[in-house]
């Protein structure tokens, strides 16, 4: 029976985890990094759906069979992410080089007094795209997320309580007023469009190979607010450089009664295809650890 990536057991213990934020923004970014790498050897180890899902990753998108110290950096690179979190949270960016590309795919937008919809994914870090919001007071963003009870997210939103005040609750029955709200006022609205959740309508496209499931309710909502969408990637790489990528994805969402299931159909390929690219070219940056292809069996 496949299992969804809601259904896996959250991994770690609340007090360990506060642990390392207590270490990580007291001994500084360097020597967390030091003690993270024992930690990230131990889950490895003993988490053997993650690292079976790790290779079937990785041998799609290298193109050969994965080896063992391959998978060993994709997890390393995800737990150096993790790390890094706090930081963002709490503003401190000075260990950080940060570059953006395609700023102007948003200011489009809000020179014209606009939001969009920012439609990321589990590529790389969304956190990042978070503390360059919280620095830059030209970009006003509103996550929308389904709001779990992850020890990891609760720890990490008690270091900045603002961030919980700019979540829109996935599934709430005020969500589209909210979005709508947000849009109105010229503020961007992030949505991460790689994860479905059982209970959500998908569509499936072609991801490295072999037809994946993907969530259609961020283009469904684009549609029925009539929001532009802007793709981004928030992507590690390496040491403290992270490049964040704005790319123009639709300027108008139209969706017709009598073709609606072909036109999503089409949104999610173009967005598949989009998201392989950038695995492509980052390929440590995957961070979905579980059976991708085979979450949704059509």
């Amino acid at each position: 029976m496949t299992i969804s990536w809601t259904q896996q057991r959250e991994r770690g213990n609340r007090t360990a985890l506060q642990l390392m934020i207590w270490l990580s923004l007291r001994l500084g970014r360097r020597l967390a990094r030091i003690l993270s790498v024992p930690i990230t050897v131990y889950f490895f180890v003993f988490s053997f759906r993650g690292r079976a899902a790790s290779r079937d990753y990785l041998t799609r998108v290298l193109g050969h069979k994965a080896r063992w110290h391959e998978s060993f950096r994709q997890v390393l690179t995800f737990s150096t992410t993790l790390l890094d979190r706090p930081f963002f949270l709490t503003g401190n960016l000075d260990a950080y080089d940060i570059s953006v590309i395609g700023l102007e795919h948003l200011a489009k937008w809000q020179d014209q007094g606009r939001g969009c919809i920012l439609l990321g994914s589990h590529l790389g870090s969304f956190e990042v795209l978070r503390a360059l919001a919280e620095a830059d007071p030209r970009i006003r963003l509103r996550v929308l997320m389904h709001e779990g009870a992850a020890a990891s997210t609760t720890l990490f939103r008690a270091l900045n309580p603002g961030v919980a005040r700019k979540i829109i609750p996935l599934g709430s029955v005020d969500t589209m007023l909210r979005v709508k709200e947000a849009l109105e006022a010229g503020e961007m609205v992030g949505i991460l469009g790689d994860r479905a959740v059982r209970g959500d309508k998908v569509a499936r496209a072609s991801f490295l190979g072999t037809p994946a499931a993907f969530p259609v309710g961020p283009f469904v909502l684009s549609g029925l607010l009539e929001a532009p969408v802007v793709l981004c990637f928030g992507l590690y790489c390496g040491g403290g450089r992270y490049e964040i990528r704005f790319e123009p994805f639709c300027e108008r969402i139209s969706l017709t009664r009598a073709a609606r299931t072909d036109e999503l159909q089409a949104l999610v390929a173009r967005f598949a295809a989009r998201l392989e690219a950038q695995c492509r070219l980052h390929p440590f940056n995957w961070f979905n650890f579980y059976d991708f292809w085979e979450q949704f069996p059509s």
